[in-house]
Parts: C-alpha cells; sequence; structure tokens
C-alpha cells in the first residue's frame, strides 16, 4: 500500500513537482500526516490523500478536504500551535509543491 496525493479533477499522482498518471512513479508518504502536512504546507487544493494498492480496485480515497481549515478546526484558534505543527510536519514531508 501507497499513501498517495491525487489531484482530484485529473486523478494525476503528485511526483517531484509534477502531476502524473502512473502510481508507481508518483511520490509515496510514510504516512498519512505526512501527506496531510505536505497538502497544508504547500497550499495545494483540489487533492485527494489516497491509499493506492497495486490493484486499483481496493485504492481508497481517505479524504477530498481544505487542509488548512481541517487543522484550523484540529487547533480551534489555538494559532501558535497551528503554527508549530504546520512548520514542523512540513519539514518532515518536505518539499515544496505548489498548484
Amino acid at each position: 500500500m501507497k499513501i498517495l496525493i491525487r489531484r482530484a479533477n485529473t486523478n494525476f499522482y503528485m511526483n517531484s513537482g509534477d502531476w502524473i498518471e502512473d502510481t508507481n512513479q508518483a511520490h509515496e508518504f510514510k504516512a498519512e500526516n505526512d501527506a496531510i502536512a505536505f497538502v497544508a504546507h504547500n497550499r495545494l487544493k483540489n487533492v485527494e490523500i489516497v491509499y493506492s494498492f497495486s490493484d486499483p480496485k481496493f485504492d481508497v480515497l481517505i479524504a477530498k478536504f481544505c487542509p488548512t481549515l481541517w487543522l484550523k478546526r484540529l487547533f480551534r484558534r489555538d494559532w501558535v500551535s497551528y503554527e508549530l505543527w504546520l512548520s514542523t510536519h512540513a519539514e518532515e514531508a518536505g518539499g515544496a509543491h505548489r498548484d
């Protein structure tokens, strides 16, 4: 199983700065939190986090979401904790890919 970021309107997967069809070449995240942090840090929009399996019929869409809103709700106006969490996890997720 792989944890991938997929663009919702094209079903292409994120790879080093590009969006591609092939899940074998897509950037794989170690954990769901890493993918969420990457999306939030890079302010990606219209994306989904997907558990991808070798047989696509078993793929699981984790969520279509706006990560910034999700994180803000999680920290409920505690902006210091929000910014700290975002900076810490974004560094772990690595890289800067924007829409």
